[in-house]
């Protein structure tokens, strides 16, 4: 079970960062929620297919540039963390920010029910977003 779900959740890495969004809307389930820093730019909780469409609107609207690497995968009985690369330009302050995060997906049967992710320095990125707020 957990190579479908390891397979599942790297459909969802492609499709939301490099083909269509939908394609990964359709891989969660309609009771998703996915949680992220609440420093950050875009973060916050988002419930349903709704809110996954939110999040990424923000992370438009957060990122000038915005590329993202899967370094590692690791498996659980219910679950697949996937450990990423970032590395982009925020829009408010033209800030380049690179970081690793450990986003956790946890699955019901093979939809995933739960993204969560956890930055390795959300000091960095909030940082950087305070600029602009300074006078």
């Amino acid at each position: 079970m957990s190579t479908n779900r390891l397979e599942v959740t790297k459909k969802a890495y492609a499709a939301a960062l490099h083909g269509r969004y939908e394609d990964f809307i359709a891989l969660l389930a309609d009771n998703i929620r996915i949680m992220l820093p609440e420093s950050l730019p875009h973060g916050g909780t988002y419930l349903g297919k709704e809110g996954a469409r939110q999040l990424r609107a923000k992370l438009i609207d957060a990122w000038r540039t915005f590329d993202v690497a899967v370094l590692e995968y690791l498996t659980g009985v219910d679950s697949v963390v996937g450990i990423i690369h970032l590395k982009g330009v925020l829009n408010s302050t033209a800030a380049a920010v690179e970081t690793r995060i450990a986003e956790y997906w946890r699955f019901s049967g093979e939809q995933v029910i739960e993204l969560t992710a956890y930055y390795f320095d959300t000091h960095a990125v909030a940082q950087l977003v305070a600029r602009k707020a300074a006078p």
